[in-house]
């Protein structure tokens, strides 16, 4: 690891590289689990899986100590941005459109430890303020108190900052109803194709639907999973065309994996691929074979899915992740949002930033005025 940094009478920061990962495995799993909800998507494994398929990440890891304990770890990445012709020096989150969550890892709970523990870290970077324009912290959650923490410790650091959405959460909690009930709660048009197309595929043919959890044959079945997915409507995942291979397999090992198929008369037509941690059902990817279209196969699979998951995973909670799709607002009834925080340096480029943001959200203010 490079060069420890001294950010105050107790802490201490240090750069971890992918190299230095392996060593902080358990640690950080301690941490992720301390976000209280998207243990999945923050778990070593995880991240680890995302760093294979995106292997030119410039990585830069501020690890926080106190007292010779990690504290908090902060995964990050550098790169060069174009705003306006302009390149900026940004240091953001680690991720891409794969990660479902993103946030500093904490070895507690507890809110004024965090607030303290991101102000830490917000020290190291002001003393390094000529490497970076700005912060780029982006899909924050707002149930949790993570965008509050991190706005209040950029306040206690004399750093300024702007809040915006990033995109909003589908999802549904506190679920306590028989299946019957669930359904009986979704929109009328969802209550009567599911029950109608089921019955209609079953008059015409053969229908199975089958639910994936182990690693038996699973490379064979996450072929089958590829080419359905290559008859969809969806593009095709030039990010990383493998990762939901791999990250089944990781699913398997923990118990994680719910993936679900449609077949009619002995081809699949419609897949989701879910994962399941404690009470919590997470949707990552629903898709049908568009030939099928007719036969709403995607409102059959998620039915027959739900019906699993709420009667034998007994989950509460049905999270859709990121986006707000009129689909998703069939089956789950709540939203919330997912914040965007910019946290500006004090180079000359990160000041003119800041004052092109203010610009433009004065301008945006105005017109809706205007359009009001």
């Amino acid at each position: 690891m490079k060069n420890r940094f001294n950010v105050s009478e107790h802490y201490t920061v240090q750069i971890c590289t992918a190299d230095d990962l392996p060593q902080f495995q358990e640690v950080w799993d301690f941490c992720a689990a301390n976000n209280g909800s998207y243990y999945p998507f923050l778990c070593f494994d995880w991240f680890v899986n995302w760093l294979k398929h995106f292997p030119k990440t410039n990585l830069h890891i501020p690890v926080l100590y106190y007292a010779g304990e990690v504290a908090a770890i902060m995964p990050m990445m550098l790169k060069i941005e174009k705003k306006r012709g302009i390149s900026l020096k940004t240091v953001a989150f680690a991720g891409n459109a794969y990660s479902q969550a993103r946030c500093v890892l904490h070895n507690t709970a507890d809110s004024e430890k965090r607030v303290q523990q991101v102000e830490q870290l917000l020290h190291y970077f002001k003393q390094h303020g000529s490497a970076w324009d700005y912060l780029d912290l982006y899909g924050l959650q707002s149930e949790n108190g993570n965008t509050e923490q991190i706005v209040e410790a950029t306040e206690r650091c004399g750093l300024r900052s702007t809040r915006t959405v990033a995109y909003q959460n589908c999802y549904q909690d506190i679920i306590n109803q028989s299946v019957e009930a669930y359904m009986q709660a979704r929109p009328s048009t969802v209550r009567k194709n599911a029950p109608y197309y089921r019955r209609k595929m079953q008059r015409e043919g053969e229908l199975q639907f089958r639910l994936i959890t182990t690693g038996e044959h699973i490379d064979t079945v996450m072929d089958s999973y590829y080419q359905l997915y290559a008859k969809s409507w969806k593009q095709s995942e030039d990010l990383g065309p493998t990762f939901h291979r791999d990250l089944a397999k990781i699913a398997v090992d923990k118990g994680w994996l719910r993936l679900g198929f449609l077949d009619f008369n002995e081809i699949p037509i419609a897949c989701q691929l879910w994962l399941v941690q404690g009470a919590t059902a997470y949707v990552l990817k629903v898709f049908y074979d568009q030939a099928y279209k007719h036969y709403s196969p995607g409102t059959v699979l998620t039915e027959r899915i739900l019906q699993t998951l709420l009667e034998q995973d007994k989950v509460t909670t049905i999270d859709y992740l990121q986006g707000d799709e009129p689909y998703k607002r069939d089956w789950v009834s709540q939203q919330r949002k997912r914040e965007h925080l910019v946290v500006y340096g004090t180079t000359m480029k990160g000041r003119l930033l800041e004052l092109l943001h203010r610009v433009q959200t004065d301008t945006s203010q105005a017109d809706q005025g205007v359009a009001g």
